[in-house]
């Protein structure tokens, strides 16, 4: 179980393996989406990268900038996730839905669907439209990065899941 009965949010090897994981998980989805398997040559077009340019100089601190991103991302999602199902999880007056909570009934794959895909509606897509209407960048980067902000948050929020 990831929470103890004083805290969702607490620090411990069972609280940092899943977020180790998700990072990591993130890694490689970004590695892959902006790959030349998937997004690579539209991505470099849509930055200004012209052919042949290496993109090597920045990779370091963008790296870096990546795990300390993810680690955040991945450590609020976990607490997020936490909250919402300790909440499912408080007492109703029906002993017959305390049951079904502790079977783990409640809290389900399409409740963390749901949740991780509000999240990201509200904080990331909406966000970003707004940016994306007064930058000058194509529809094709909106969605990019956009579509590859909601599989990082799903991949996140799936592995605690799985993991609790």
């Amino acid at each position: 179980m990831l929470h103890s009965a004083h805290s969702p949010f607490p620090m411990s090897a069972s609280f940092l393996l899943p977020i180790l994981i998700a990072v990591v998980l993130n890694i490689i989805i970004g590695a892959l989406w902006y790959s030349p398997l998937m997004f690579q040559k539209i991505w470099l077009k849509e930055n200004g990268f012209k052919k042949g340019e290496p993109i090597a100089h920045s990779l370091p601190s963008a790296l870096i900038a990546t795990i300390v991103s993810s680690t955040l991302t991945s450590a609020i999602l976990l607490y997020y996730l936490e909250l919402v199902r300790m909440s499912i999880q408080q007492p109703s007056g029906y002993g017959h839905v305390l049951i079904m909570v502790a079977n783990g009934q409640f809290f389900t794959v399409k409740t963390v669907v749901s949740r991780i895909f509000t999240l990201w509606l509200a904080f990331v897509f909406a966000i970003r439209l707004s940016h994306h209407m007064f930058e000058r960048r194509s529809w094709a980067m909106f969605w990019i990065v956009s579509i590859h902000d909601l599989v990082s948050m799903m991949v996140i929020g799936l592995t605690f899941y799985f993991w609790r």
